[in-house]
């Protein structure tokens, strides 16, 4: 029996590497994830750099500022990202960088 649904594939899609979720998940959490995420699927490839602001961020996330600025801290602590501060109000940017097993050794 077929199916009356059909998935057709988009073009727009983003990947994380399995190792953010299979390994790095379980110590900075589902709402750092979630910023990780939203970072990765704004990245400029060729950069490997996103220009979110923190407060489009967090209103996208439906997390609070403060919340996200903490997630920033982790992702940062994990080196799972690099932020650089925008100055003259504007927008941080933040460098997705290749996940790296030995922080997890040093735990």
């Amino acid at each position: 029996m077929q199916s009356t649904m059909s998935y057709k594939p988009s073009r727009s899609f983003f990947k994380i590497p399995n190792t953010i979720i299979d390994d790095f998940l379980p110590y900075i959490g589902c709402k750092a994830f979630a910023v990780y995420a939203y970072y990765a699927r704004l990245v400029n490839y060729n950069e490997q750099r996103a220009f979110p602001s923190l407060t489009t961020t967090a209103k996208h996330l439906h997390l609070d500022k403060r919340t996200v600025r903490k997630c920033n801290d982790i992702l940062e602590q994990f080196k799972l990202i690099e932020k650089t501060a925008g100055g003259n109000r504007k927008a941080n940017r933040y460098r997705i960088l290749k996940p790296n097993l030995k922080i997890l050794d040093k735990l």
